[in-house]
């Protein structure tokens, strides 16, 4: 799950992609979960607002993160951005435990468990789709 804000978020920069090109990939992400994993309009009423909720927690969570160039880190700063690395995993790791959960609530587990493939699939054929761009 979390490979695909990766993608989005190597390609998405506004440099590299406009905010039409953005909201076009979102509608192809979204039309390709809910048909992989065959969402019934009503599961899809309830899957989305969670999922989303999910998403935006972790986009909000990475906007914290502090990027410094580690060669000019000093032992004593880089063990503590390894702390507040650690602790944000632990945070990423709570946000997806409690998306599962709630998801678990609103579609089958079997669905649920075969978001991240589903995502997965999808990012795969983002980047490939991007990088053939790229080439032209």
């Amino acid at each position: 799950m979390l490979s695909f804000f990766f993608v989005v978020a190597m390609f998405a920069q506004p440099e590299r992609m406009s905010k039409e090109g953005r909201e076009r990939i979102e509608a192809q992400r979204i039309a390709f979960i809910t048909q992989k994993l065959d969402l019934s309009p009503e599961e899809a009423t309830q899957f989305w607002p969670i999922y989303n909720a999910y998403k935006d927690e972790l986009i909000t969570l990475r906007r914290q993160t502090e990027r410094p160039e580690v060669e000019s880190l000093t032992e004593k700063e880089a063990a503590a951005m390894l702390d507040k690395q650690i602790q944000q995993e632990k945070a990423m790791l709570d946000i997806k435990a409690k998306m599962l959960s709630d998801l678990a609530k609103a579609i089958s587990p079997k669905k649920v468990l075969m978001l991240q493939h589903v995502e997965n699939m999808f990012n795969k054929e983002l980047l490939k789709r991007l990088q053939e761009k790229q080439r032209q």
